[in-house]
C-alpha cells in the first residue's frame, strides 16, 4: 500500500529532517511511527501526502508516486489528520467543516449530506452536526478532524499524535475508532509518543532517530526504545519482573449495555492486562456492550484467559 524509498528532506535553513528513510506498509496494517522530538515524524507525514517535496527518494501510494503531477490522485487515496485539530477544523459549524472536502471535490449536496451524516454516525458524534466548532472539547475536535478525512473515503489514513492532550477516556475512544476503521479495511499509520498506545494497537513499528529509520518490526522493538531516547512501556517493565503468566486469568463476562470500566462502547485493550492481572487469583467480572461483545471475547481468548460467560448467555 505504501512504499517509502530512501526519502531525504532538508529544510531551507539546512536542517536535515529525514535521511534515506525506507520502509513499507501493507494493506490494512496498523503502523506506528515512533521517535523522540525532532526525529522527523511530522515531516515524514507531510512528505507522504505531498505537502513537502523531498530532496531525494520517493513515496509510492498504491503504486502511484507522490508528486505534483499526481496530487489529485494521492489526495483521494490518503487522508492526513494533523496533531492539532485547530489546524484542520476551521469552519464555524461541524457539519460544514466535515463537508468542506467533499464540496471542494464537486460532490452534489445530497451526496455530501449522505457522506457527512454517515461519517458522523460511525464516529459517534452525529449529535455534534449543528454544533459550533469553537465550543468543542479537544477530544471532540479530534474526532471532527478525523471525520473530515474519513468522509473522503481514503484507503490510507495518516494521524499525527492521535492521543496527544487527551484524557484516559478520550484515548480509549480514539483507540476504538482506529480499530473499527481498520476492521473496515482502512490502512492506518500514526505518529506518536504514546508507547502504551502503541503496545496495545500497532501491528508494525517504524523507529525514527535523528531523521533516520533505525528499526522496522513488530512490538518487540518496544524493548529497544531506551536506546533511542524513549522509555519502554510501563507494562513491559513490570512484566519482566513478575513470575506468573497472565494466561491463567479467569474472566466472567456479562452483556449489560456498557463496558465495566465506565466508557460506553469502548474496548480498552490498552488496559486488558490489568483486567487479566485482577483475574489471576479470583474471577474478575466485566460487563461488555452487545455491540462489542464478540470482539472483546476474541481478544481475551487470544490472550489465553479462561472465559466464563454468564448473565444472558
Amino acid at each position: 500500500m505504501i512504499e517509502v524509498s530512501n526519502l531525504t528532506f532538508e529544510y531551507p535553513d539546512g536542517t536535515l529532517a529525514l535521511s534515506n528513510v525506507t520502509f513499507n506498509v501493507k494493506k490494512c496494517e496498523k503502523v506506528a511511527i515512533l521517535g523522540e522530538n525532532g526525529s522527523g515524524k511530522t515531516t515524514l507525514f507531510l512528505c507522504m501526502v505531498g505537502l513537502l517535496r523531498p530532496r531525494s527518494g520517493r513515496v509510492l501510494i498504491k503504486g502511484i508516486e507522490v508528486n505534483r503531477k499526481n496530487e489529485d490522485k494521492i489526495r483521494r487515496i490518503v487522508g492526513l489528520v494533523f496533531q492539532n485539530p485547530d489546524d484542520q477544523v476551521f469552519l464555524p459549524k461541524v457539519y460544514d467543516d466535515v463537508a468542506f472536502g467533499l464540496r471542494n471535490m464537486g460532490f452534489g449536496e445530497d451526496e455530501v449530506r449522505k457522506r457527512v451524516m454517515q461519517t458522523l454516525r460511525v464516529l459517534g458524534i452525529e449529535d455534534l452536526a449543528n454544533k459550533s466548532t469553537s465550543n468543542l472539547s479537544l477530544g471532540q475536535k479530534k474526532r471532527v478532524a478525523i471525520a473530515g478525512v474519513l468522509a473522503m473515503d481514503p484507503d490510507v489514513i495518516l494521524i499525527d499524535e492521535p492521543t496527544a492532550g487527551l484524557d484516559h477516556k478520550g484515548i480509549l475512544e480514539i483507540y476504538n475508532i482506529l480499530e473499527e476503521l481498520n476492521e473496515n479495511g482502512k490502512t492506518i499509520v500514526i505518529s506518536t509518543h504514546d508507547v502504551e498506545f502503541v503496545e496495545s494497537w500497532a501491528d508494525k513499528i517504524v523507529m525514527l532517530h535523528r531523521g533516520r529509520c533505525v528499526r522496522v518490526g513488530d512490538r518487540s522493538l518496544l524493548d529497544e526504545l531506551e536506546s533511542f531516547g524513549m522509555r519502554k512501556p510501563i507494562k513491559r517493565t513490570i512484566m519482566s519482573l513478575v513470575d506468573f503468566e497472565l494466561s491463567n486469568a479467569v474472566v466472567e463476562i456479562s452483556r449489560d449495555g456498557h463496558f465495566g470500566y465506565g466508557v460506553d462502547d469502548v474496548i480498552p485493550e490498552i488496559d486488558i492486562d490489568l483486567i487479566l492481572l485482577r483475574g489471576l487469583h479470583k474471577p474478575v467480572k466485566v460487563k461488555v456492550s452487545e455491540r462489542l461483545y464478540n470482539r472483546f471475547l476474541r481478544i481475551l481468548r487470544e490472550r489465553g484467559a479462561e472465559v466464563v460467560k454468564n448473565e444472558g448467555d
